[in-house]
């Protein structure tokens, strides 16, 4: 994954990752803070809305 530099400077210095990465869908977001791709959440953990 490639990201700006300045945001990761920023996440990196504390700031939550909603703020420093808005440039990114939720489940990328996601992905930065678990490891967990979308993907294998899905499987793992299905559906949320069900």
């Amino acid at each position: 994954m490639i990201v700006d530099a300045d945001r990761l400077a920023s996440w990196q210095a504390g700031a939550l990752t909603q703020l420093a990465f808005d440039n990114l869908d939720a489940a990328t977001r996601e992905l930065l803070i678990s490891g967990i791709h979308p993907d294998c959440w899905q499987q793992m953990l299905g559906n949320s809305e069900e």
